[in-house]
């Protein structure tokens, strides 16, 4: 078999290159879109799914208005600490703002009660200050932290100023602490920007309204039953999920995007296939005198077929190894695109 592989096929191979190149083309390309489409959706699932985590830290429930898109009062706060199993509830705000001269460079804003965040312990700050005097800087409505990735991309440091233009106007505010680039500054890739409370609703014009209020439950309590007991408390419209539903959530309105790129991988892998027969067939054509000789001098059909399918699943291996590696420069490139995408719909940036 080796000797007909080196006599006749090599020999057609090279006689006939245009075609094996389409047939490997053809397989490549259908295989390199399949790939880089499953990288795609496999990544950003599994970063979707670690930004849920990160974002939620310890918390055991979240309560929000609808998907969290409109702001309730913070008056709310107070009904939710009462509820039976209840440690700690901690209001956040949430929202974008940008550099004053870089109106194009987007950053997350969250405004949160540093005084309860010490139960949380979410926003992990860079031992650059002393915790105390953060949280007396904090008493001055223009004292932010900023992610350690930006401060150094900014060239800032402590102590120092930067303007932000905010829904309020443009600002100066003074930078009293760095966020570590392993906690949650990394689900936006840096650009994340955090004030006391009442600062950020000041700036973000939400007046005495909050966003969400993350819930941690005592370590005797029923989950279920707390989330019972503050449902049956809230006003109509507030929802109460686990930090998980919210994932399965967003993965459901990923789904369509999912969906419509698998499909296009597809409808190219298929495009692939009318490729590759229509090549082969031709192929095929243009061999059969050659096949009808080694059959005339005494070759064994079996052993010709043999040699076609060898041939066969050579092109298709290669087609195959070269679109595994093409998927994978592919999917370097669609991830990018796919992340600014989600970052528009979810307000989040993944490194």
């Amino acid at each position: 078999m080796l000797r007909l592989l080196r006599q006749i096929s090599l020999r057609h191979f090279r006689s006939s290159w245009g075609r094996v190149l389409l047939v490997i083309g053809g397989v490549a390309v259908g295989v390199t879109l399949i790939s880089a489409i499953n990288l795609v959706n496999t990544s950003i699932m599994a970063n979707l799914r670690r930004t849920i985590d990160l974002v939620a830290g310890p918390a055991a429930l979240e309560v929000t208005m609808g998907l969290g898109e409109v702001s309730f009062a913070e008056s709310t706060v107070e009904t939710v600490r009462n509820v039976a199993g209840v440690d700690a509830a901690v209001p956040l705000v949430r929202g974008t703002v940008s550099l004053a001269d870089r109106p194009a460079d987007v950053l997350q804003l969250y405004g949160v009660d540093f005084t309860a965040e010490e139960d949380l312990g979410r926003y992990t700050i860079t031992a650059v200050t002393d915790r105390r005097d953060i949280l007396r800087g904090f008493g001055d409505p223009r004292s932010i932290l900023i992610a350690e990735q930006l401060a150094e991309e900014l060239g800032l440091k402590v102590r120092d100023s930067i303007e932000l233009a905010t829904p309020s106007g443009v600002a100066r505010y003074t930078i009293h602490g760095l966020l570590d680039p392993q906690g949650l500054s990394s689900v936006f890739a840096g650009r994340l920007v955090v004030m006391d409370l009442p600062a950020a609703q000041l700036a973000l014009g939400k007046g005495d309204r909050i966003d969400q209020i993350d819930v941690m439950i005592t370590d005797d309590a029923d989950i279920n039953g707390v989330r019972s007991g503050l449902l049956s408390v809230l006003p109509p419209g507030m929802r109460v999920r686990r930090p998980e539903q919210r994932g399965e959530e967003y993965e459901r309105l990923f789904f369509s995007f999912r969906a419509f790129l698998t499909s296009l991988s597809t409808l190219c892998l298929i495009a692939g296939l009318f490729i590759v027969y229509n090549t082969t067939s031709t192929g095929a054509v243009y061999r059969a005198l050659s096949i009808a000789t080694l059959q005339h001098v005494g070759g064994d059909r079996r052993v010709l077929l043999r040699l076609l399918v060898i041939e066969s699943l050579i092109l298709g291996f290669t087609g195959a190894l070269a679109g595994v590696g093409g998927g994978v420069c592919l999917a370097r490139f669609l991830i990018q695109l796919v992340t600014d995408s989600m970052g528009v719909i979810f307000q989040v940036r993944q490194n």
